[in-house]
Formats: structure tokens, sequence, C-alpha cells
């Protein structure tokens, strides 16, 4: 990757562009512990550079007044918003204001050792990094404000992408740890009566995949079947919201009759000789039983005509309807 024709790409200092990279080449890699990793090629200016593990030409290990020298050497090399935010951030306002004045190195210099030494002065204990981490949590989940993070597909790890050794990361961090109860609430409630939209990818692809045809990218669903330790969590799950809401969408949307996707269709012989499998040796029960007669009886009085109906209605009303049923 030729570094210094990339700089060069973006509107630059030719000069400072030399002075950044002859700085970087001077540097000496620090003691173990006193390391910051640093971006040659800015990871704001250049995202598809960002990910070090992927690009680890990328990657320079500074000590920390050397990482602040680069990142001032990077501002004049390429001077935008977004480099010289980064270096305002470690020196601060203040002292931001001073150099800007005159450009003069040696202000910059000092500014550094001095930021090294605070660095070297921050020592925290575990006990005070679990409080840092409770407040920062405690914070996010009340500030109604805090709505500027990516998310979707414009977070970081949909463009970039993510490895598989950090995706092994996150899954044994979250694997086991329970969810906060209110938290879970404040997704069913905003989840009842949604459906979430599939992509025209995510239609195609599973078009593809009911057709058995195996999509491009490998993926497919054919084959695929639920364990039974899922197949158990989505059933008390679903008993659980019957009991709470019987009337939920999920009970009582559900088409039926003609309107049911399957309605007409004749079932193939394999799948009738799947249920009918399914089936044999199970009994319904009292209440199931009582429903199938009501329906039964539902319908065969539906079918005949309003004469019919009459003729019945006065058959049962009679003292002696049950001789006549003889």
């Amino acid at each position: 990757m030729d570094i210094k024709q990339a700089l060069k790409t973006l509107e630059h200092s030719p000069e400072w562009v030399d002075r950044y990279l002859e700085f970087l080449a001077s540097t000496v890699e620090p003691e173990a512990g006193k390391a910051e990793a640093h971006h040659i090629l800015p990871k704001a200016l250049f995202p598809e550079f960002r990910r070090l593990k992927e690009h680890p030409w990328n990657r320079i290990c500074l000590h920390p007044a050397d990482h602040l020298m680069a990142h001032y050497y990077l501002y004049r090399a390429l001077p935008s918003p977004s480099t010289r935010f980064a270096f305002r951030m470690m020196v601060g306002t203040r002292a931001m204001s001073s150099i800007e004045q005159a450009f003069d190195e040696a202000v910059v210099h000092a500014v550094a050792l001095a930021y090294a030494q605070a660095k070297s002065e921050i020592t925290q204990s575990p006990e005070t990094r679990a409080m840092i981490g409770r407040s920062s949590r405690a914070w996010h989940r009340g500030n109604t404000d805090y709505t500027h993070l990516p998310y979707g597909d414009s977070h970081h790890r949909r463009i970039f992408g993510i490895s598989d050794e950090t995706k092994a990361k996150i899954s044994a961090a979250l694997t086991g740890r329970p969810q906060d109860p209110a938290h879970v609430e404040k997704r069913r409630l905003k989840l009842v009566g949604q459906r979430k939209p599939w992509s025209p990818s995510a239609r195609s692809r599973r078009s593809l995949a009911l057709q058995g045809i195996a999509p491009t990218n490998g993926l497919t669903f054919k084959g695929r079947k639920h364990t039974q330790a899922a197949l158990d969590k989505k059933s008390a799950a679903m008993k659980a919201l019957y009991e709470t809401d019987p009337t939920h969408p999920c009970f009582t949307n559900k088409p039926t009759g003609s309107d049911h996707f399957a309605f007409g269709k004749p079932r193939p012989e394999s799948t009738r000789s799947k249920i009918s499998a399914s089936l044999t040796g199970k009994t319904a029960s009292d209440d199931t039983k009582a429903k199938m007669s009501e329906t039964r009886a539902r319908k065969a009085y539906d079918a005949i005509t309003p004469e019919e109906h009459a003729t019945l209605e006065q058959a049962l009303s009679h003292p002696n309807r049950l001789s006549l049923r003889a």
C-alpha cells in the first residue's frame, strides 16, 4: 500500500505529508503498557482501512507524546475538520487556541510532554472502572437525548463487517446473561402488533431457499431445524402470552377457512402421512372434543335450508323429542 500516494489523494500540504511520514519513521516503539495505537491513514478519512486486524500496515504503536505529535503533523498535512477534531480532543480547547495562533512546534512539544505525564499518572482500580461502567450504562438508559449513535444499516459493523473472532467474543459475553425485565417488557410493547417488513434481498434469499436453490452467498434454510430446547422455549413463551393476553393479534389475526393460504390446495401424500403419523395415538382433551363437536354441529346447521331449520327447531322443542329420534 502506497501510504504517501493515498494521503495525497485528499486536499493536503505536500511539505507536511513528508514531515508526517518522516516523523512516524523516526519514532521508537515504546515499552509494553505505554503504547497507543495510531491509524497512519486516519479512519475518519479512510474508513475502508479502519479495521487494523485486516490492514495491519495501517497501525503503528507510539508513545503518548509521539502520538500527540503524530496527530499534530497529520492535522498540518491534511487540514480537515476531522483531523483538527482528533488533535483538539488530545490537547484540549485552550491549548488548541494557543497552538493555532502561531503553530509553534515548541509549544506542541511542551503540550505533548504534559500529555504523556498526565497519562502516566492516571491509574484506575478495578472498582473505579466498574463504577464508571455502571454510571455510563445508567446514563445511557436514562438520557433520552442519547440518539446520535449509529444503528441498523448505518452501524459501522454493518458497513465494514465483523470478524469471526469478534463474533465469538460477543456471543461468549452475552451467553447466559439475563436481560433486565423492564427492558424485555419495553421491547415487547414496542413490537406488539407490528410486523417487520422483509427487505427485497431477504425475500429473494428466502424464496430461493424454500425452492431448494442455494443462494450464491451459501445461505439456505433447507435442512435446518429448530432444536428441541428452542421449540420448548417458543411454546412456553406463546402459552405465557396467551394467559396474559388471549386477544393478542398472534391468536386473533390468524387466517382461517377460505382465507387460509392452504385452503383448497390438496396436500401431497407425504404430508398426509406425516400428519397421520404425528396424530396417531394422541387423545384430544375434553375441551378440544367439545370445540370439535360444536364446530361440526354448527357446520351441519349452516348446511340445511331455512325450512329445515324450522323443522329442526320444532323437533328440538317437542317434549317427546327423544322418542322422535327413535
